[in-house]
Order: C-alpha cells, then structure tokens, then sequence
C-alpha cells in the first residue's frame, strides 16, 4: 500500500529536478529560436504525464 505513494514521490522529484534544470539553463540563454520555451513546456507537462501513467 505504501509503494504508490513511494513510487510518485520519487517519480515527481525527478520531473521537479528536470524542470529545475530547463529553468537555470533558459534564464542564462536567449531564446531566438524558442528552444528553450518548447523545453520547458515540454518540462512542465510531465508531471501530468507521470501522474497519469501511475496505477490507481
């Protein structure tokens, strides 16, 4: 009963860590070609996605 629980936590802390990174990386850089903005678009959808591929 408490692997779930075990499982998002870990599962989320890497998509926080994923996002923290695309964050540092676009604040140094420009974003001329929207490399950086489609990263983190793409960083910021995946909690919805980890949340929705873990088992009830």
């Amino acid at each position: 009963m408490l692997d779930r629980p075990d499982e998002e936590h870990h599962a989320l802390h890497g998509v926080i860590e994923r996002i923290d990174q695309v964050l540092v990386a676009g604040v140094g850089g420009e974003d001329g070609d929207g490399s950086a903005t489609m990263a983190l678009r793409s960083a910021i959808d995946l909690p919805t996605d980890v949340l929705g591929a873990c088992p009830p």
